[in-house]
């Protein structure tokens, strides 16, 4: 079976991470390339995940023969471009939250995916967190009748290596190890 091979755009912390699980964790994937706009940046992560291909830009990167799939993990404001380079190249894509700071440039991605027939995913980690689906399973049950307030806190074991008001932060913090969910009904 031939595996998938991937680029991994945006390799700050969570694209790091991504393209360390792709490398070593996902047996069905092979880590190809990897760009970012801090070029030396891009050729550090490649030579620690030793692979070959280190680009300074997604358009760049996707033009390599053996990316069949694009995994975005740049700040935010950039995931909408760069699904219209990834889906103009012909590539399915993985995107991180949000799709696009606006409705006009998630409408402008989605018709470059649709114009393409690539496919595309938004990573909602959390729909696949054991608490989250609980929760869903109780919701769809009837076990708290109709809710009108879910609220959920993770926490990480470490801390960021980053505040989320400093320059380089996406806006999100990611949780890994534990999930409080809280439902609240009418009534």
């Amino acid at each position: 079976m031939r595996k998938l091979g991937v680029g991994v755009v945006g390799v700050g912390e969570m694209g790091k991470r991504h393209a360390e699980n792709l490398r070593r964790l996902v047996p069905e994937a092979r880590l190809v390339a990897i760009a970012d706009v801090a070029a030396e940046r891009a050729k550090q992560i490649a030579d620690e995940l030793e692979i070959d291909h280190a680009y300074a830009s997604i358009e760049e990167m996707v033009q390599h023969k053996n990316v069949d799939a694009v995994l975005i993990a740049t700040p935010d404001k950039f995931h909408a471009a760069s699904i219209r380079v990834a889906a103009a190249a012909g590539k399915d894509i993985l995107c991180e939250k949000p799709l696009a700071l606006t409705l006009e440039d998630a409408h402008a991605a989605l018709r470059e995916v649709a114009r393409a027939g690539v496919r595309l995913q938004v990573g909602f980690m959390r729909r696949y967190d054991p608490a989250y689906a609980a929760a869903k399973k109780r919701i769809e049950a009837g076990e708290v009748g109709t809710p009108v307030v879910f609220k959920s806190v993770g926490r990480d074991k470490d801390e960021p290596p980053w505040r989320p008001t400093s320059p380089t932060s996406t806006g999100c913090c990611f949780t890994q190890t534990a999930s409080m969910i809280s439902i609240w009904r009418a009534g």
